[in-house]
């Protein structure tokens, strides 16, 4: 970084503001009842030096597996990755009428660190059904280990743009 750039600002959460878990929300584990599977195709290739389309290979097999019985939704970096992603997907014969695409910019494959984390709000039942539950979005400021700019503003206007959100949570 040149001595005349500044590294963007990150705001923090209002320390005195309640947490979610006050509010009653929690994140639903695995198991639960789900609308879709997220994922973020895989574009940045100092992520994967040299394997990039190895790694498209191994996220088009994870896609295909999981699109056999639910819906997948692919955060894609712009309409030209979008064409490629679904060239690898029909290869390999992956169910695409369960796959659906959000084209926004990321810097990184991992929505674990940068995409949206969907809470609930309500008692779970057996069988993974909520009770009258409310959903809301928790906007985590991950620093990453990479100490590259994490693409928080980036992750901020993907969780803005979500029409599943009911609240949004900056922590």
């Amino acid at each position: 970084m040149s001595a005349t750039s500044k590294k963007p600002e990150l705001k923090t959460a209002n320390p005195y503001a309640p947490l979610p878990a006050d509010l009653g929300y929690s994140m639903p584990p695995e198991w639960h009842r789900h609308d879709a599977t997220w994922l973020a195709w895989p574009h940045n290739p100092t992520d994967w030096p040299d394997k990039l389309d190895t790694i498209r290979w191994v996220y088009t097999e994870i896609v295909r597996k999981i699109a056999a019985g639910e819906k997948v939704r692919i955060v894609i970096e712009s309409r030209t990755d979008q064409k490629i992603a679904r060239r690898y997907l029909a290869r390999a014969g992956a169910d695409s009428e369960n796959v659906e695409f959000v084209v926004h910019p990321t810097n990184r494959g991992w929505l674990r660190d940068s995409g949206p984390i969907f809470l609930r709000k309500g008692a779970i039942r057996p069988k993974g059904r909520a009770a009258k539950s409310s959903r809301a979005i928790i906007n985590f400021h991950f620093n990453d280990s990479s100490n590259q700019l994490n693409g928080n503003n980036k992750k901020t206007a993907l969780i803005h743009q979500n029409r599943e959100a009911g609240n949004c949570f900056h922590c």
